[in-house]
């Protein structure tokens, strides 16, 4: 049997409460700031490792957002949980190309994939 109109409406609204919506903010708040207090710090930790990549390659800062992006696009995969060889794989068949077509040197994304994850990328 159908719901009536204005029984969907009044949940509609009652759903958009802000005292409603308030309570459910805090009941996820606590649960929110473990989960990003966990995650950060290793993200952080990575993305160090990556910038004295940058510092010994002397990229220039206008260009430094890509091998980050890289960085971040392997950090990503590895927390999902995937694993050698699909990762070395993924790294070499799909991010590889990807960042040499953005004009990113290979040196460095090598450099990048070995020191911060221990993936080697062959050259060209």
């Amino acid at each position: 049997m159908p719901v009536p109109p204005e029984i969907r409406l009044a949940k509609y609204t009652a759903k958009f409460d802000t005292t409603v919506i308030k309570s459910r903010m805090d009941a996820a708040k606590d649960g929110a700031i473990t989960h990003f207090g966990s995650a950060v710090g290793p993200l952080v930790a990575m993305e160090i490792a990556v910038q004295g990549c940058l510092n010994a390659g002397d990229v220039l800062a206008t260009d430094r957002v890509k091998y980050y992006n890289f960085a971040r696009e392997i950090w990503t995969v590895v927390e999902q949980g995937v694993a050698d060889p699909a990762l070395t794989s993924y790294v070499v068949d799909t991010l590889k190309p990807k960042y040499v077509a953005l004009n990113c040197t290979l040196a460095i994304l090598q450099d990048i994939a070995l020191t911060v994850f221990s993936i080697t990328i062959p050259g060209p």
